[in-house]
């Protein structure tokens, strides 16, 4: 093999690789012996075919095979020699090649960057640690027992409905004098005051008594969810059937029972470490976001073009299938600025990818950082705990599936490498409140 360097540039490298004429002859050779061993042809006891008819009956198939083998057996020997870490597949084009003659291809591919060690006494990022008032627990007890309050007709057919009680009524909206999809319903119990439907639908109701009907007439909000809806008038005919007192429960221990604690002390501490263990993850997380926000601000490291194009191009594909759009002519044609904006932000969130990936990646080698399949399989478990159907199934499939089983570790591992690096940081501790993290965590 004849190798020629004809570009370094960057992480970018080019070579030309010639091969001689007489090694593809004596591969041909051994290849058309290899068939004559096994071949079973009409006509030709076995071992006795002619390699003349071998090699005339085969020499498409055999030059094809030789050709390929040679190029993949010499470019695995360029990437050994030159102990090139390639960041892509490579770019392989066969240049020159005629039965009897030398074989010329290109060998074109980019290599990953070499990453320095990061300076951890450099690295300065929060740690948090969340205060829980006792308010904020009586809160989520507050929110539990409404979760469980009780409705209880009200039989006097004279009462009007007054807020904070519930009518159950029958509804039809119309847009334009048009009844439209979705306005319907028979039978619906609607709590007056708690603000579940648009405007002030529930303050036109208040006073009305069983029996009694009205037309209700609203706007939807210019920032309704649904396109059709936004900032549309609309007019409901609606009859109410019932009045509902509603009854919330005490909060004491007979309700904390009813939650499944002792009492309500008990009831107050596994709220407390229930939220507390949930704080603390997003306080990680947090944490986690800051480190990768350093590296992508402070770090300089060329990346790989073709790694950061491939990144892009996945973003921009989720892009597309998310918003329902056939391709990028498709977005520009419906709005250019909006999708320019999309293909910067994307290209943007790309390159953090990349480079914090090569970054991770490569301490986690250094450090021998691992995820063992038991590791993979029990976080999957976890993961899908709480899905439907058998977790048992999933087990087998990815316990038969290699492929999906790598595809699990990655996020295990990037968490251990990034426990690892947090480890050996002085972090900074912050005491803050609820509200305060809230602020920081988005």
């Amino acid at each position: 093999m004849q190798v020629s360097e004809n570009k370094v540039e960057g992480l970018k490298r080019s070579y030309t690789i010639k091969i001689p004429a007489s090694d593809i002859i004596e591969q041909n050779k051994q290849k058309i012996a290899e068939i004559k061993k096994h071949a079973n042809l009409p006509g030709f006891r076995p071992g006795k075919i002619p390699e003349s008819y071998i090699a005339k009956r085969f020499a498409g198939a055999i030059s094809g095979e030789i050709i390929e083998d040679t190029v993949k057996k010499n470019s695995e020997e360029l990437v050994n020699s030159n102990n090139l870490k390639l960041a892509a597949q490579p770019k392989i084009d066969i240049k020159k090649y005629n039965e009897g003659e030398d074989l010329e291809y290109s060998f074109e591919c980019e290599v990953l960057p070499e990453v320095e060690p990061l300076e951890y006494d450099k690295i300065k990022i929060n740690g948090y640690e969340i205060i829980i008032p006792e308010s904020e627990l009586e809160k989520q007890i507050e929110l539990r027992a409404k979760n469980q309050k009780t409705f209880v007709k009200i039989e006097d057919q004279k009462a009007k409905a007054k807020k904070g009680q519930a009518v159950k009524i029958d509804y039809k909206g119309f847009i334009d004098g048009e009844q439209f999809e979705g306005g319907t319903a028979s039978d619906h119990q609607l709590e007056l005051g708690s603000k579940s439907f648009i405007d002030n639908f529930e303050d036109q109701l208040v006073g009305l008594k069983v029996d009694d009907e009205k037309k209700v007439k609203v706007k939807f909000p210019d920032e309704y969810h649904s396109e059709q809806f936004k900032g549309k008038k609309a007019e409901f005919e609606v009859k109410v059937k019932e009045i509902l007192e509603v009854s919330t429960p005490k909060i004491d221990d007979d309700f904390a029972k009813t939650q499944g604690a002792e009492n309500l002390k008990a009831l107050k501490e596994d709220l407390k470490k229930s939220l507390s263990d949930a704080l603390n993850k997003q306080a990680k997380e947090q944490s986690k976001k800051e480190l990768f926000d350093y590296i992508e601000d402070k770090i300089t490291l060329d990346l790989p073009e073709s790694m950061v194009n491939d990144e892009y191009d996945a973003l921009i594909k989720q892009y597309l299938s998310e918003s329902k759009l056939k391709d990028e002519k498709e977005a520009e044609e419906k709005d250019a600025k909006a999708f320019k904006k999309v293909k910067i932000d994307y290209l943007k969130i790309a390159k953090r990818r990349v480079k914090i990936g090569l970054i991770l990646s490569d301490l986690g080698q250094v450090e021998k950082i691992n995820v063992t399949d038991n590791e993979a399989l029990e976080s999957m478990k976890q993961q899908f705990a709480s899905y439907p159907g058998n977790p048992d199934d999933l087990l087998g499939y990815y316990k038969s599936n290699p492929q999906a089983l790598d595809y699990l570790k990655g996020p295990i591992l990037e968490n251990k490498v990034v426990d690892l690096i947090i480890s050996k940081l002085a972090l900074k501790n912050k005491e803050v409140t609820m509200e305060q993290f809230k602020k920081i965590y988005k």
